[in-house]
């Protein structure tokens, strides 16, 4: 039987072409690693960019949200309106109207990733516009001539009896101050307020006009609609406060990242 010769006859043609073949080889696996390390950078900046984005929106909408509810759910609790005749108007509840004004172009972007808030941030709002209406209601319920005759009989009253230093000077603007006092239903004013001791002597006589029926009846609306923005209050924070733990644990934040102390 005879011997099969199974030489290869390499010639340079055939190395040619395999050289060519291990190139175009090598060139596509390179242009695919680039492509590939391009696209993981090009990750890496869109997550960064991202996450510095949720820090933002959870340092400037929701934190001074969760701060904002929560004192508003403490003073509502207490019943302290922090009301002020003078402007009609609450110093301490409020709208978020100013907060969304002033992060306009953040809170459009924090409400399209989160279309379900903004919606109960609304329903907030708008039962804060109706506490400070029937707020509003019951300043005009008490503040009436009668009262105004009353408060500057009260005064002389406490007057004529107080020491030369503890006098306190009657002015058209006394009532009004005092229509604040009974509504946010004040026993004692701080010692540093210049009523504090004819309040202390005098303020009793004044509050007797939350017991009329027509007040009574517009405290009893006033709590009411207090309890429900405090429900939706208290649900609200829990969402956002929610919110930020997800984010923050997603984006790995730290607390100075998000704190609103960083905003100083």
């Amino acid at each position: 039987m005879g011997i099969i010769n199974t030489t290869i006859n390499i010639t340079p043609e055939w190395v040619s072409a395999i050289s060519s073949i291990v190139i175009a080889f090598s060139t596509f696996f390179m242009a695919i690693a680039a492509v590939l390390f391009g696209k993981r950078q090009l990750d890496e900046m869109r997550k960064e960019k991202e996450r510095h984005k949720i820090a933002e929106i959870s340092r400037k909408i929701i934190g001074p949200f969760i701060s904002q509810l929560e004192d508003e759910i403490r003073l509502l609790k207490e019943k302290c309106y922090d009301w002020d005749h003078r402007i009609k108007n609450m110093r301490n509840i409020k709208e978020f109207v100013t907060l969304k004004e002033e992060e306009e172009v953040l809170y459009g972007d924090f409400c399209k990733r989160n279309t379900e808030i903004p919606k109960e941030v609304e329903t907030h709002d708008k039962e804060i516009r109706k506490l400070r209406k029937k707020l509003t209601e019951l300043d005009e319920l008490i503040y009436t001539p009668e009262f105004i005759s009353k408060c500057k009989k009260l005064v002389e009253e406490f007057n004529e009896k107080a020491k030369e230093n503890k006098k306190i000077h009657y002015g058209d603007y006394c009532p009004g101050y005092f229509v604040s006092y009974v509504i946010d239903d004040l026993k004692q004013l701080p010692h540093t307020n210049v009523y504090h001791l004819f309040w202390t002597k005098m303020g009793e006589k004044l509050l007797e006009i939350r017991e009329e029926p027509e007040v009574r009846s517009q405290i009893r609306e006033i709590c009411e609609i207090s309890q429900r923005i405090i429900d939706l209050s208290s649900k609200l924070k829990n969402k956002l406060e929610g919110l930020r733990d997800s984010y923050s644990a997603e984006y790995y934040l730290t607390v100075e990242e998000i704190s609103e102390k960083s905003l100083m």
